[in-house]
């Protein structure tokens, strides 16, 4: 699948789970459009900064070496950690920024693992 591709479905995919994990932690922020905003924005965020230095760089530098499947867990490992990191700054909880960034990329993954 093309990058642009692959990039497009995390977002429809990922976007809207950032949006469901995070609204009750976001209503402090504000009413409803900010709520919803603050959500679709921060997922966003988080996906447009994390996926191309993930799938363009990383782990293309380590498929050759060390293989489809260890690089796949190295880039997912990373994606958590930079996209939960893009979530505390916003939303300044660090257990409902890994539980948004973890549930986006499983739920993602796995409906990318189905497709390939």
């Amino acid at each position: 699948m093309p990058y642009l591709a692959t990039l497009a479905l995390t977002l429809v995919i990922e976007v809207p789970l950032y949006a469901l994990v995070l609204g009750p932690g976001a209503r402090r922020l504000g009413g409803r459009a900010a709520l919803i905003g603050a959500t679709v924005l921060t997922g966003t965020i988080a996906n447009l900064v994390s996926h191309p230095i993930a799938f363009l760089a990383v782990e293309p530098l380590l498929d050759g070496p060390v293989g489809a499947t260890a690089a796949l867990v190295v880039v997912e490992v990373l994606v958590l950690m930079i996209e939960a990191g893009i979530v505390v700054v916003r939303h300044r909880d660090p257990v409902l920024a890994t539980t948004s960034a973890g549930v986006a990329n499983l739920v993602s993954l796995s409906i990318g693992l189905a497709i390939v």
